[in-house]
């Protein structure tokens, strides 16, 4: 990844669905405070959105917020606890593939 001056980092993810490639940017570093891109690891993950979410066909779906909706929102979802988030390093050498 190559700072720049104007212009965010990014991460760049590439997805498949078995018929299509799709390209996924990140922005890793905000304008606003506090910049960092938080995450959190939850190896037994266990959430009825999961269920919703392994029901969808292959593919780009949009998705809405619940009560009906598959939507992601982490914080307002109760997918985990907030404080159990840190910040992800995008500055330093590491595994580039996952």
């Amino acid at each position: 990844m190559t700072p720049s001056p104007t212009t965010p980092p990014h991460y760049h993810v590439l997805a498949s669905d078995g018929k299509h490639r799709y390209r996924i940017s990140i922005n890793v570093r905000s304008r606003s405070y506090p910049p960092d891109l938080l995450y959190v690891l939850e190896p037994q993950f266990h959430h009825p959105i999961t269920r919703k979410l392994l029901n969808l066909e292959p593919g780009f779906h949009r998705l809405y917020y619940p009560p009906a909706g598959a939507a992601l929102d982490y914080v307002r979802g109760g997918l985990f606890e907030p404080h159990q988030m840190q910040p992800l390093p995008f500055d330093r050498p590491g595994q580039t593939t996952i």
